[in-house]
């Protein structure tokens, strides 16, 4: 799986897609997405530059880039009810490190929502 990642804090510069990223595992209450798009949150630059780094945001380096994403459901976990596969939703991740810049990102449902058929 490719994914935008990055090895250590700093500028844009620090930023590199990567080949081989590992596919995020399912969890009862989280779906996976086939990312669609994704967006640059001004919280993603706080954290590429190591700004939470010894607070909110202690995830590990190397790590994915985002928390704003749209995308299809490709997978639902065993506790999710108001969501099916196919359906093409957006969201945000609550997880501070950010993790969705990737082919296939996971999110919890209570971060994502249909996109309306008129968008």
């Amino acid at each position: 799986m490719q994914a935008l990642i990055y090895r250590r804090f700093g500028s844009p510069d620090e930023m590199e897609w990567a080949d081989g990223w590992p596919k995020p595992e399912l969890s009862d209450r989280s779906v996976l997405i086939k990312a669609v798009a994704g967006g640059v949150n001004p919280k993603d630059v706080l954290l590429r530059k190591g700004k939470f780094s010894k607070t909110l945001a202690r995830d590990p380096l190397p790590r994915v880039s985002g928390l704003d994403v749209a995308g299809e459901i490709t997978a639902i976990g065993s506790h999710v009810h108001d969501f099916s596969v196919g359906d093409v939703i957006f969201g945000m991740t609550n997880k501070f490190a950010g993790g969705v810049h990737a082919e296939v990102a996971k999110l919890n449902q209570t971060e994502i929502f249909k996109i309306p058929s008129n968008i």
